[in-house]
């Protein structure tokens, strides 16, 4: 039951997150959460082979990495709407 709900719960999370990402009007907040979901879609590299011990780090090291860059986005976000400079999407 707990490797389902391991499975289902990056999926759910990621997709949440893309849907997010398209309600967003700002470009960065938009690049934000749609980096947010592919660091949960990218935990999932860990049950595609049968090594899953040899895939773990990898996929633990490439959700971080995409987790920084949304992190980074969401502040480039937030300092520009400090500024008053709005970075809409048309």
């Amino acid at each position: 039951m707990l490797w389902i709900l391991g499975f289902v719960g990056p999926i759910a999370a990621g997709a949440v997150c893309w849907l997010i990402a398209g309600r967003c009007r700002g470009r960065n907040a938009r690049s934000a959460f749609r980096c947010f979901s592919w660091g949960f879609w990218l935990l999932l590299l860990r049950y595609l082979t049968p090594v899953t011990w040899l895939f773990w780090p990898l996929s633990i090291a490439l959700a971080v990495v995409s987790f920084w860059l949304g992190a980074n986005n969401l502040l480039k976000e937030m300092r520009a709407q400090q500024r008053g400079e709005f970075t809409d999407v048309v």
